[in-house]
């Protein structure tokens, strides 16, 4: 009678063992695909992503410069056009940072 109670509960610790150990690779499986399928989304948007904020800084740095030159010819000053542009650059980065800490 001992021994069938024994035998009982080794095959009741051999099944629980066995869903945890089924739990355990289910949820490592998931949080694995999980990963791997945000990392491709990821992957592929940041160089979307990078792809438009270069093109974005580089409109910004020919306009920056195109105003820079027209200032200059303008005033006929040597260099107040980018010492203009380089200033108001300077304030809106100011004014963007400072309106980021606010919050």
């Amino acid at each position: 009678m001992l021994g069938i109670l024994f035998r009982l509960l080794f095959d009741f610790r051999k099944e629980v063992r066995k869903e945890a150990d089924y739990i355990a690779e289910t949820i490592g499986n998931g949080i694995r695909r999980g990963f791997e399928e945000g990392f491709d989304l990821v992957s592929r948007e940041f160089f979307k992503l990078m792809v438009a904020s270069f093109s974005v800084v580089f409109g910004i740095l020919f306009l920056s410069y195109g105003f820079a030159v027209f200032l200059e010819d303008y005033l006929g000053i040597t260099g107040v056009g980018f010492l203009a542009v380089g200033i108001l650059g300077l304030l809106l980065g100011l004014l963007a940072l400072t309106s980021m800490r606010r919050k």
